[in-house]
């Protein structure tokens, strides 16, 4: 391990500007990376040390030999898990991965609430013994809207199934950053209980209205770093326990100059929320647009905008129906 130079292929949060930093403090390869004191890598390195503490972590379990048992392992290659829209499900090759990070973004009012209201309730429904985590950031989840959807869909649904549908999604309103990630590493704890199993789908609605006022404010929970350690927190939680999460992110619209040339531009013009550090968060990054027509008919197009095993660009069209988007 002495040998092995720090470089950004080894963890997201080591990139080539945290490197630089490193080397000039005599941080050059893995063996005094781990043999430094953490508080002084983050001073170094100007992030949170928890960040550090979730790289250390991660590094560690990737250099050490590991023995899995059977189970371990098939556990890890859980089939897909089916959201119940037919066109989505065929766009994602069966469904959505568990382990997985997927993120939803879009122009305002295009549907991404609805469709996380669509995917609690369908997976929820044929869910037996994983619950769906929904966390909401904007108070915008609804109890009605899912009762609504399986309704529509489940035209023999009992009182007994729709009590146990929505009692098999669990809720949670967080409404700052630090929070979220504080959430997270709950759920992520390696000892659960057997009546607490994690989640099948964590859904979080959605990612940007937690770091806008942070942003504005000044305040360090709004920091490229802390942002960092969200994702090293969620990429860890979703492949320890085999968990499919969904981000919801927004796209804004451009308004041109230097700093919008630099970003990837949405076939509507828009670019993503979040800054730069944030594009390579999800494993999979799909975009909602909306179709240009005059009258809106609740057709969305979905379309890859990035992943590791989809083709990027494409797609799949869905409708907004009373019945969620199918």
């Amino acid at each position: 391990m002495d040998e092995t130079a720090l470089s950004p292929d080894l963890h997201p949060l080591l990139t080539a500007y945290v490197i630089g930093l490193l080397g000039k403090n005599g941080v050059t390869t893995l063996e005094s990376f781990f043999e430094i004191n953490g508080g002084r890598l983050a001073k170094i390195a100007n992030l949170p040390p928890i960040a550090f503490v979730s790289v250390r972590s991660q590094l560690a379990q990737q250099l050490t030999p590991l023995i899995q048992s059977a189970a371990s392992l098939a556990n890890r290659e859980r089939r897909p898990i089916v959201t119940g829209i037919t066109e989505l499900d065929k766009l994602l090759k069966g469904g959505l991965r568990p382990g997985h990070i997927y993120e939803l973004c879009g122009d305002s009012c295009t549907g991404k609430t609805q469709l996380c209201h669509t995917l609690a309730a369908n997976v929820a429904f044929t869910s037996s013994n994983r619950p769906v985590y929904y966390i909401d950031t904007k108070c915008a989840f609804s109890a009605i809207k899912i009762q609504q959807i399986l309704e529509r869909q489940h035209k023999d649904l009992t009182e007994r199934s729709l009590a146990r549908t929505l009692d098999n999604i669990k809720v949670e309103r967080v409404f700052n950053p630090e929070l979220l990630l504080q959430a997270i590493q709950q759920l992520a704890k390696n000892k659960r209980a057997e009546d607490d199993p994690a989640p099948a789908l964590l859904i979080i609605n959605s990612i940007p209205s937690l770091w806008y006022l942070p942003l504005r404010s000044g305040s360090p929970l709004g920091s490229v770093g802390f942002l960092r350690a969200l994702i090293c927190a969620l990429r860890r939680f979703a492949a320890e326990h085999s968990v499919a999460v969904v981000l919801v992110n927004i796209t804004l619209r451009s308004q041109g100059g230097a700093k919008a040339s630099e970003r990837k531009l949405t076939p509507s013009g828009s670019y993503l929320a979040m800054g730069k550090s944030w594009e390579s968060a999800p494993d999979t990054r799909l975009l909602l647009l909306t179709k240009r027509k005059t009258n809106d008919n609740g057709e969305r197009i979905v379309q890859v905008w990035k992943s590791k095993h989809l083709r990027t660009g494409a797609k799949a069209t869905v409708r907004i129906t009373d019945a969620g988007i199918n």
